[in-house]
């Protein structure tokens, strides 16, 4: 992740299933991040009923005095690596 990030709170990635249950989050990332920076994070897909997921980018916003946010970010890829039990 490159870029800068302004805000009370700050974005952080999670994956869910469709269904609806969290299967895994990233740390929250905020201020500024001038050089790449790699990351990761571990999800736990459940055998049943999550046949699909979702990977969104959220403001981590509690309340509305913290939904103000500006900044940019770099672009990223997604490198996805599936492991079994």
């Amino acid at each position: 992740m490159t870029g800068e990030i302004l805000s009370r709170r700050g974005l952080q990635w999670r994956v869910t299933c469709v269904e609806g249950a969290g299967v895994g989050e990233s740390q929250m990332f905020l201020g500024r991040f001038p050089k790449w920076q790699g990351f990761t994070f571990e999800i736990s897909v459940p055998a049943e009923n999550c046949a699909a997921q979702h990977v969104d980018l959220v403001h981590m916003a509690r309340s509305p005095s913290e939904q103000f946010a500006s900044g940019r970010s770099g672009s990223m890829t997604f490198p996805l690596r599936a492991e079994t039990a």
